[in-house]
C-alpha cells in the first residue's frame, strides 16, 4: 500500500493548523464583520445619546405693515431675537447613553459566542476528520495483516486451507467497503469544516488543544446568561427613565425685544409638559412587567445552562472511565489473544475462526477506542462554547 503512504504525506502536506483554520474564519465571517460593524456603531449612539439637543434660535418681528415694510413709528412694534434650549435636568441623557452601552457590551458578548461556537464547530470537525483518518489507517493496517496471511495459505492447495482463504477475502471485501465509507464520511466532514470556517481547505491537522477544567461557578461566565443579566440592567434604566418621565424636561427660554419708540427688554420663560393623561403611569407599569419577565427567564435560563454542563461533565467522566477499560484491559487482553492463536495457527487450523474473530475484536476495541476518545473531546469543546 505505498499508495496510500503518498496519500497520507500530501494530505499533510495540505493539512492546515487549527489555528491556522480559526484565524481564517474569523477573518471571514460575515456574521462577525457585521457585528463588529454594529459595536461601533452603538458606540456612537451612545455619544450622540449623551448629548443634549440643540438650542432652537428664534427670530420675530410684530405689527409689520406689508404696505411699509421699513415702518418704524408703530409703539406696538417689537423686533426679537430668541433662543431656547431644552435642558436634562434630571440626568435622563445619561440613562439612555447607558442604555446604549449596554446594548454595546450585549453585541460584544454575542460576538464572543459566535466566535466560540465557531471554533466549536471547527474542533468538532477536526475531531471528527482525525477518527476517520485513524479508522482508514487502521483497517489498511488489518488488511495488509490478512493480505499477509493470505499469502501463506495460498502456497497450499489443500480444500481446509482454501476455505480459510476464502473466508479472508470475504473479510478483506467488507473491510475495503468500511474504508469507502470512511472516505465518504472524511469528504462530508471537510464539507462541513469549510461550512463553518467560510474557507475552502482540504484538510486540517488534529491540535489536542481542549480546556478540561472547569469551575463550579462556570455556569456564571455562561453568554446566554450575562446577555440576559445585561438585559436586565437595560430594563432598570427603562424602569429609571420611566419614573422620571412624570417630571419633564423644562424648556428654557431667552429673547430680546427691540423696540424703536421704546425700552428695549428681555424675556425669560420655562415650560414643562404635564403628565395628566396617565401615559407615563402605563409605560411604568409595562417596564416593571418586563422587568419581571427577565427575571423568570434568567432564572430559567441559570437552571438550563446547570443542567447542560452537569450533562456535558458526566459524559467526560463516563467516557474517560470506558476508555481506561478500553485502554488497560480490552485492547491488551484482544492482543494477547491474536499473538496465542498465531502460536497455535500453523499447527492448527481450526483455530483460525479463533484468529478471525480476535482480529475483528481487535479493531472493533481501537475503533471504539477512538470513538470514545471524541465524544470526550467533543463534550469538552461544547463546554468551552458554553462561555469565557
Amino acid at each position: 500500500m505505498r499508495w496510500f503512504g503518498f496519500l497520507v504525506f500530501s494530505l499533510l502536506l495540505q493539512a492546515q493548523s487549527l489555528q491556522e483554520v480559526i484565524d481564517f474564519s474569523i477573518a471571514n465571517h460575515p456574521r462577525i464583520k457585521a457585528l463588529q460593524i454594529e459595536i461601533e456603531k452603538l458606540e456612537n449612539q451612545a455619544k450622540i445619546a449623551r448629548r443634549w439637543e440643540n438650542p432652537v434660535l428664534g427670530f420675530g418681528f410684530n405689527a409689520m405693515y406689508l404696505q411699509n415694510p421699513a415702518y418704524r413709528d408703530d409703539p406696538m412694534q417689537t423686533i426679537s431675537l430668541s433662543i431656547s434650549q431644552k435642558m436634562d435636568i434630571f440626568a435622563k441623557k445619561a440613562l439612555e447613553g447607558e442604555k446604549i452601552t449596554l446594548e454595546q457590551k450585549i453585541k460584544i458578548l454575542e460576538l464572543k459566542a459566535l466566535k466560540k461556537e465557531m471554533i466549536k464547530q471547527i474542533k468538532v470537525s477536526m475531531i471528527r476528520n482525525y477518527q476517520e483518518a485513524y479508522k482508514y489507517e487502521l483497517l489498511n493496517s488489518t488488511l495488509r495483516n490478512l493480505e499477509i496471511l493470505k499469502n501463506q495459505l495460498n502456497s497450499s492447495s489443500t480444500q481446509a486451507l482454501l476455505t480459510q482463504v476464502y473466508k479472508i477475502e470475504i473479510l478483506q471485501t467488507k473491510l475495503k467497503i468500511k474504508l469507502q465509507q470512511i472516505l465518504e464520511n472524511k469528504k462530508n466532514e471537510l464539507i462541513n469544516l469549510n461550512e463553518a470556517s467560510f474557507g475552502s481547505f482540504q484538510d486540517i491537522a488534529f491540535q489536542k488543544n481542549f480546556q478540561e477544567k472547569f469551575s463550579s461557578e462556570f455556569y456564571k461566565k455562561s453568554f446566554e446568561l450575562q446577555i440576559l443579566k445585561l438585559q436586565e440592567s437595560i430594563n432598570q434604566s427603562n424602569l429609571s427613565l420611566a419614573k422620571r418621565a412624570f417630571l419633564s424636561d423644562p424648556v428654557l427660554n431667552i429673547g430680546y425685544f427691540y423696540r424703536k419708540k421704546h425700552s428695549d427688554f428681555l424675556s425669560f420663560s420655562l415650560s414643562f409638559s404635564l403628565p395628566i393623561y396617565g401615559r407615563e403611569g402605563l409605560v411604568l407599569e409595562n417596564t416593571r412587567k418586563e422587568i419581571m419577565l427577565i427575571r423568570e427567564t434568567l432564572h430559567s435560563k441559570e437552571n438550563a445552562i446547570k443542567s447542560r454542563i452537569n450533562r456535558l461533565l458526566n459524559v467526560v467522566k463516563n467516557k474517560k472511565s470506558e476508555l481506561e477499560m478500553i485502554e488497560k484491559v480490552l485492547i491488551p487482553q484482544n492482543e494477547k489473544l491474536i499473538s496465542l492463536v498465531q502460536k497455535n495457527l500453523s499447527s492448527n487450523l481450526s483455530n483460525m475462526s479463533d484468529y478471525h474473530i480476535a482480529i475483528n475484536d481487535l479493531l472493533e476495541s481501537k475503533i471504539l477506542r477512538i470513538e470514545t476518545l471524541g465524544s470526550i473531546w467533543i463534550a469538552l469543546s461544547e463546554l468551552e462554547s458554553i462561555g469565557e
